[in-house]
């Protein structure tokens, strides 16, 4: 009798087996699709932005309708802004010796300054911008130290003006810093090439005078500004500021 041999096979093994490549093909396949939106964002995405951003660019840099709406608003800006400043006085004297004695008390607080009025000599603490001189107010008030005010403002309608005031905040500033105790004295020679380095203004500007009268003072500067020279450029100050009512 001849035996037939046979291969058994074990259905139980092979299903596990079938169910586990099914798994693995699947993973696969989720692997696959994971890369490919990673690279779609990280490549093609982010590609199209850089255009589209230099696209924004070249726009801003070359297109004259852009920038001519931009220099429209920045004027119609200048036309609505101005620059207040405040005088802070001690009082208004017809003779020396109140000029003094007010000179002396407001000594310890900052570099006074003496403006004639008519018969009349006015005793100034500083010129501050309208915000600045509400901490030498408060300082003053609760010294009891007697005080008023002269109020000034700019109104701002073209470059001219902008730069007489823009260089009247830095000039109370640099003034203001030397009123500080233990401050001798300040450097000017950044407020300086600033000042130079503005734009050229309209010739025709109504207040040119007065902006190249500030400009060539300011050049005039020492580059080292001592406190015994504040009430010198505080009176002039005061001078431009009269010019500009």
């Amino acid at each position: 009798m001849i035996k037939i041999k046979y291969t058994r096979y074990d259905l139980k093994t092979k299903r596990k087996d079938n169910v586990i490549f099914f798994i693995i093909l699947i993973m696969i396949l989720i692997l696959s699709f994971l890369i490919g939106s990673i690279f779609f964002k990280l490549f093609i995405k982010d590609s199209s932005m850089l255009k589209t951003e230099g696209k924004t660019i070249e726009t801003k840099v070359n297109d004259k309708n852009i920038n001519n709406k931009s220099e429209t608003s920045k004027e119609s800006k200048v036309n609505k802004t101005s620059f207040k400043y405040v005088a802070i006085q001690g009082g208004m004297f017809g003779n020396e010796t109140g000029v003094e004695k007010t000179k002396s008390q407001l000594s310890s607080y900052g570099n006074p300054f003496v403006i004639n009025d008519d018969k009349y000599k006015r005793v100034f603490l500083g010129i501050y911008t309208e915000e600045g001189s509400k901490a030498v107010i408060n300082t003053l008030n609760n010294n009891k130290v007697s005080n008023s005010t002269m109020k000034f403002e700019i109104k701002v309608n073209n470059l001219c003006d902008m730069e007489i005031s823009e260089i009247l905040n830095g000039y109370v500033q640099i003034l203001g810093k030397l009123s500080e105790k233990n401050v001798k004295a300040i450097q000017t020679e950044d407020f300086k090439n600033w000042c130079k380095s503005l734009e050229t203004v309209d010739e025709k500007s109504q207040n040119i005078k007065i902006l190249n009268e500030l400009k060539s003072k300011v050049a005039k500067l020492p580059n080292e500004l001592s406190n015994d020279k504040a009430a010198e450029n505080y009176t002039f100050i005061y001078s431009i500021l009269q010019k500009m009512k």
